[in-house]
Parts: C-alpha cells; structure tokens; sequence
C-alpha cells in the first residue's frame, strides 16, 4: 500500500523487536507507538507533529488482524490526531484491502483465506514460509471517500462510520461482487 500512498505506518511498539517484520517496519516509514494509557497523550503529540508538517499516516483502526472475512470494531482513539489546533483540517480516509483471487479463481473457503489472513495465535514465522511459494493472489484495494474529524459529534462516530464502509466493501469484496 506505501507505493498507493506515501504515508508514515504506525505500529504498535512491540513490532519493532519482533524478529524479521521489526526489521522490515524499521525499514520502511514506521512510527512505533506505545499503547499504555499513561503515554497516550506524548503519542498524540508526535503523531499531530507528522499531521501538522503535511506527512500522512496510515492505521490499523481494529488493532488487530482477522480472518479476512470479517472486521474488527475500529479503535477511536488515534483518530483524536486528527483533532489540530488551528484552521488546518485533516482528511481521514478509509481504505479497504482484501485478498480475493488466487490462481484466477475467487477464494470461497477458509483453508485457501488463512495462506493469506495471519490472525489469532497463528505462529508467524511459519505462516510468512509457507506464504512465500505462493503465487498468483490478486488483492483488491477500496479508497473510500474523504471525511473529516470534525463532519462528526465524536472520533467514535467517525469511527463507526469508517468501519460500516469498510466492511461493507470486504463483504462485496469477499463475495465477489465488487
């Protein structure tokens, strides 16, 4: 997605240790991020300072990786970057990214999904290795339309309002009727 949109990728900070994907973060445009609630408002700040020079950031709003049928409640509270000072507005922009074919053919079952989908106690290093001699997915990329902080009464509400998007198109996506 970084060749889609130039864009800072934030992550939790445990993924910069974890071995391989840590160092592949660290390599690309990645903004490690404490989760405690005692650091939220230091990690606030140094996202709004990415968002006020201009750059881009790019978020996982579930906080989590799924099946791929399926999404996750979205997490509001990162959305509170979006909130500057000032008359500058920052647009949000919901993507939705689902792996849907593979050799040609639409992927129906679960077993055929989860080459693609690493969720829940899936081991890594296993699920990267017997990804790698697969060929020929096709991923679908979703730009859904720009909305604003402030178009909503909270961030939870913009939340929610991401999240319907974004899994109404995976339903479309997953379905085939995209």
């Amino acid at each position: 997605m970084l060749g889609q949109l130039p864009a800072y990728f934030i992550a939790k900070a445990e993924v910069a240790s974890w071995p391989v994907l840590g160092t592949l973060a660290q390599f690309q445009n990645t903004l490690f991020i404490e989760r405690k609630a005692g650091r939220a408002k230091d990690q606030l700040k140094i996202l709004q300072g990415h968002l006020e020079t201009g750059n881009s950031l790019t978020l996982f709003p579930e906080g989590t990786s799924t099946d791929g049928v399926h999404v996750e409640p979205f997490k509001s509270s990162l959305l509170e970057s979006a909130n500057l000072s000032g008359e500058k507005r920052v647009a949000i922009q919901a993507v939705t990214v689902a792996y849907t074919h593979y050799n040609g053919r639409l992927i129906e079952d679960q077993t055929t999904r989860d080459h693609y989908a690493w969720y829940a106690k899936m081991p890594f290093l296993s699920h990267f290795l017997g990804l790698m001699p697969r060929k020929k997915v096709r991923a679908k990329i979703h730009f859904h339309p720009v909305c604003y902080l402030d178009d909503f009464e909270t961030r939870k509400q913009c939340a929610q309002h991401c999240h319907r998007l974004v899994s109404a198109q995976l339903d479309r996506f997953v379905s085939g009727h995209s």
